[in-house]
């Protein structure tokens, strides 16, 4: 197979894989979105689970409390009762105090329960909201999960009405070439061919040099812009003028 002909199936072939590269870019991004709500939800479970983690906590301190205080006021009805075997002033003086402590650890605790009661109150409301985010995320991505299903069916659809397209146009082009055509696709955005314009790559946009413009135009050999990397073609070769004189 001539250059000219290999150009011309590989400018044919061009806009096929330019439609093959984005329809695969679409398949990859379509994942991408589904993982970053997985991922944030997954965030939002770890947030939650050392607020669950807090809050038992508090429940253990607040039951301690409880305890404590069922225990003062056991101690303090036990020391009322000694105020019937009081009999001298001194033994009245050791009592009072005794009772002054013992109610001012009772205040102590109930105003510790209260602070350890309103965390729980605050961070249950917290927890409740959490769960409720939760839900909705998790529903969110059983709908996209769906949603990316539908249009990565689709896309496969596409890929393979392309992919015959393909199969129709690369067969005959050299191996070494057909090869070297698809790596260029695949880092140049979906762009492995282009035309000079004038001496210029509409790819790099760089000036090619005479020599190498020479065997583009007359299609001596393939030849790659030293700029973009992409292999080039003169337009030209392709009018029905340079049809009929080749």
């Amino acid at each position: 197979m001539s250059i000219k002909e290999i150009l011309r199936k590989l400018v044919s072939l061009q806009e096929i894989e330019y439609k093959i590269y984005h329809v695969e870019k679409k398949m990859r991004a379509l994942p991408a979105d589904v993982s970053r709500e997985r991922k944030i939800l997954e965030k939002k479970q770890v947030e939650l689970k050392v607020r669950e983690e807090k809050n038992t906590e508090f429940e253990t301190e607040r039951a301690g409390l409880e305890t404590t205080a069922s225990e003062l006021e056991a101690k303090l009805a036990a020391t009322h009762e000694k105020e019937k075997e009081i009999k001298t002033q001194r033994e009245y003086e050791a009592l009072d105090e005794e009772l002054a402590a013992l109610d001012g650890l009772m205040k102590d605790n109930e105003r510790v329960r209260r602070e350890v009661g309103t965390k729980i109150t605050n961070l249950q409301a917290d927890i409740l909201k959490r769960k409720t985010e939760i839900e909705e995320a998790t529903k969110r991505i059983e709908r996209l999960d769906g949603e990316v299903s539908k249009k990565v069916g689709a896309l496969e659809e596409e890929m393979g009405g392309h992919q015959k397209e393909r199969e129709t146009v690369a067969p005959g082009i050299d191996v070494e070439v057909l090869g070297m055509f698809e790596k260029i696709v695949r880092v140049k955005d979906g762009i492995g061919i282009v035309a000079i314009d004038g001496e210029i790559c509409s790819g790099g946009y760089v000036t090619i040099p005479p020599q190498e413009i020479n065997n583009i135009r007359k299609t001596i050999e393939i030849v790659k812009c030293p700029n973009c990397q992409r292999i080039l073609y003169a337009p030209e070769i392709f009018s029905e003028a340079a049809v009929g004189a080749a």
